[in-house]
């Protein structure tokens, strides 16, 4: 397992004229395997990447909660047993754009607003405190962007303590609520 991209985002940071701070999750530092390209590659800098295509809503996300998010999804679409009950049948056929924003700054604003003016709906999952932090920054310029198009709030999941880590269940709730305006 490792985070998509790292190598490349690193290789171009490096390569970068411009001063570059680069930060690597600290969870994905410590696998004891890691797989990762051979080939020498770079990732622009500025550029979102979209990992699953969708047309009902955008969740944002970046690090880590990647693989949360893709289990997320699949809980959503199949659930298990145990969540067949709490998941409205109406809600596992929703297509989700999973939208990987790589950079913090500069963020990808405009893939982000374009994806949200034709989903009309966004979830941001990052692990950050619950004010002041990037998610809260992406929530207002989105908010501005794209406010007259949404359909409901943006929602942000952002929890850094171990306890309100943003898991699959969690994730889960939010694209639900979300979907539910």
């Amino acid at each position: 397992m490792y985070e998509r991209g790292t190598q490349g985002r690193l290789l171009s940071s490096i390569r970068d004229p411009n001063p570059v701070v680069f930060m690597e999750s600290k969870i994905l530092c410590r696998f004891a395997v890691k797989q990762a390209p051979i080939d020498d590659y770079t990732i622009p800098l500025s550029c979102a990447e979209t990992l699953i295509l969708g047309s009902d809503l955008t969740l944002l996300i970046w690090g880590t909660p990647v693989y949360r998010c893709e289990s997320a999804i699949q809980l959503l679409n199949s659930p298990p047993s145990s969540l067949t009950p709490l998941i409205l049948l109406s809600l596992r056929s929703v297509k989700i754009k999973l939208i990987d924003l790589q950079i913090r700054s500069p963020w990808d604003m405009d893939a982000v607003v374009e994806s949200v003016c034709r989903t009309k709906r966004l979830v941001i999952v990052h692990e950050a405190g619950m004010s002041g932090g990037v998610g809260s920054e992406i929530a207002a310029e989105i908010s501005k962007g794209a406010f007259l198009r949404s359909e409901a709030l943006v929602l942000a999941t952002l929890h850094f303590e171990k306890f309100n880590m943003p898991d699959e269940t969690k994730i889960l709730d939010g694209t639900v609520e979300t979907l539910s305006y």
